[in-house]
């Protein structure tokens, strides 16, 4: 009688096992690693911070990006919430700095992005903070957060050395 429990209870797992397995595609979300953080001052008391990664969708459907949100935690521990640049004014923005920011090497990760399944792509999203550079030098790291249309909710970490 044990020998049979312990036979069902393996087929219940290899069952469940199975399961998980094949709809291993069907959880949307993106999975991705910052490469490069640039920063540049543009007034007082205003700092933009572009962030250049690398990300992946390994889902069987499309990433719809509805938001992306940025949160860097400061040395003191304080988090400091950054404001989403638009594409339209990244460009003149990476104009004007060239000498300092480089070139735009990515197309911008904004809202309505359409994100195809399988894939592997370079992006970079540009946002400002109301804090002097410096404050943003010494912190501890960012967060980028990223919600698809349908509520799932992706994190990407920066990684501090």
């Amino acid at each position: 009688m044990v020998k049979y429990v312990g036979l069902g209870l393996l087929l219940i797992v290899a069952l469940i096992s199975a399961v998980f397995f094949v709809n291993r595609g069907s959880q949307i979300r993106i999975e991705g690693t910052i490469k490069k953080v640039r920063m540049q001052k543009l007034y007082d008391k205003s700092t933009l911070l572009v962030f250049d990664f690398r990300f992946s969708n390994p889902a069987d459907f499309p990433f719809v990006v509805s938001e992306v949100t940025s949160t860097c935690t400061l040395q003191d521990g304080k988090a400091v919430e950054g404001e989403l640049v638009t594409d339209a004014d990244a460009k003149p923005i990476f104009e004007y700095h060239a000498l300092t920011l480089g070139a735009k090497y990515n197309e911008s990760l904004i809202r309505k992005s359409r994100v195809a399944p399988k894939t592997v792509e370079d992006r970079m999203i540009a946002m400002t903070y109301p804090v002097d550079p410096e404050v943003l030098e010494t912190r501890t790291g960012c967060v980028l957060q990223v919600k698809d249309v349908d509520g799932a909710v992706s994190t990407i970490v920066e990684k501090k050395p």
